[in-house]
């Protein structure tokens, strides 16, 4: 089965560019699923709070 690998980013806006927040694979068969972390005050390096996010898939090609 072809598994294509992608990473979450968001934008952060102090340096106006895309972040890596975390990696998965995407199936064109099989639902995937990301487990996020939950809002809790004592771990809030964990989180990521932007109002835009994408999925960046990379070209095979490029």
């Amino acid at each position: 089965m072809l598994q294509v690998a992608c990473r979450l980013q968001y934008w952060e806006g102090l340096i106006q560019q895309f972040v890596d927040y975390a990696e998965m694979s995407l199936s064109e068969n099989d639902v995937s699923e990301m487990v996020l972390p939950e809002v809790r005050h004592a771990d809030s390096r964990d989180l990521a709070a932007a109002q835009i996010w994408r999925l960046n898939i990379p070209n095979p090609e490029g």
